[in-house]
């Protein structure tokens, strides 16, 4: 791919390199006319020079010009809801690409009819591990055969959380960088690192949705995390509830009220769902936050000129965030963020520490 793209020449003067074959020979100098591999600038210029090509060729390659988000620098990551306009699909993108000297490689699919059609020579291959199960795609394990996403940092971030508390502590006792670590804090960690296997048995669907009649989001605070759900309901009336995203915070050092902790908590998920909002290439019907405490709730409802300096700067980016959204009120024991405020991060069973756990509630919405 890189080799593809021409730099510019009033820049080729950058990109030259000093070369002498043997000893006697006289040094010669190169000019690197494309785009350099493993330069910092590399990821921008071809993810750039993809996206203008995409632009430019919309008109005559519609469905693949719609894939923009898809792409992650050279992999793609795409789809569609039958499988004629799967082909299609894939033959546009291939001859977009080849207008400009572009091929795609490594085709896979979760279909076998549609790697009937792809040479056994351009599907994907691990030569590493040839009887997995899983193939590597935009940095993540993805099994197409059950259409499954291997975990990731955001779907288990609460587990991750446990490994950044773990830090704090260190830093906390000010350890030396040789310093012997106390006995309970390696304890702790030799537990969290020998569990870290059991991550491999939780996954997630790739299809979030698929013909939905009506899509809504809904997020959840907990002090110090968040979760956003996206929720789909089918002509069929069935309603399926997926976990989308999750972010999490380790709280600070300095003493801070749980009330404090909790708004700072509700901060979290308005962020999170705005991004998510203008990520998605979805009609989203509604979205609604949810929060377990009542005082946070009252703070956000509240002009911020009624509330001291601390709550009204938080509530005021609060507002703002979710002036189109509802908040509402859950039970603790009922938010799937509660994980994140768990008093032993390293107790329970690993899937009730994760965002993965889901209530009957949420599709009876």
């Amino acid at each position: 791919m890189h080799r593809q793209i021409w730099v510019h020449p009033d820049q080729c003067d950058l990109q030259c390199i000093l070369w002498k074959g043997v000893e006697d020979e006289k040094l010669r100098v190169f000019k690197l006319l494309t785009v350099t591999y493993g330069t910092e600038c590399v990821p921008y210029l071809a993810t750039r020079v993809l996206q203008q090509l995409l632009s430019d060729e919309q008109d005559n390659y519609p469905l693949a010009a719609a894939t923009g988000k898809d792409f992650y620098v050279g992999d793609i990551l795409s789809g569609s809801e039958d499988l004629s306009s799967a082909f299609e699909l894939q033959n546009q993108l291939i001859n977009l690409l080849k207008s400009a000297g572009m091929e795609l490689h490594k085709w896979n699919s979760n279909n076998p009819l549609f790697l009937e059609r792809v040479p056994t020579s351009e599907r994907e291959y691990d030569f590493e591990n040839p009887h997995s199960e899983t193939l590597k795609t935009l940095g993540l394990q993805f099994n197409p055969e059950k259409g499954h996403i291997l975990f990731h940092n955001t779907t288990i971030c609460p587990i991750i959380v446990t490994a950044k508390i773990f830090l704090q502590k260190l830093w906390i006792l000010k350890l030396d960088w040789d310093g012997e670590v106390p006995l309970h804090l390696k304890r702790t960690w030799e537990k969290f690192r020998d569990e870290l296997i059991e991550l491999k048995h939780l996954n997630m669907c790739h299809v979030l949705c698929s013909k939905s009649l009506k899509v809504e989001l809904i997020g959840f605070g907990d002090a110090y995390g968040c979760a956003v759900y996206i929720r789909s309901l089918f002509t069929s009336g069935e309603i399926k509830v997926s976990l989308l995203c999750s972010k999490s915070r380790v709280t600070p050092i300095k003493e801070v009220s749980i009330p404090r902790l909790e708004l700072s908590a509700a901060e979290l998920p308005s962020r999170l769902i705005v991004k998510v909002l203008s990520s998605l290439d979805l009609e989203i019907h509604g979205a609604h936050l949810y929060s377990d405490s009542t005082v946070v709730l009252a703070w956000i409802a509240t002009p911020p000129h009624a509330l001291k300096v601390f709550v009204a700067n938080r509530v005021t980016k609060i507002q703002n965030y979710t002036k189109d959204f509802k908040w509402h009120y859950v039970k603790p024991s009922e938010n799937p963020a509660r994980c994140f405020s768990l008093k032993d991060p390293t107790s329970g069973h690993l899937e009730e520490r994760t965002v993965f756990s889901l209530f009957e509630w949420l599709a009876k919405l």
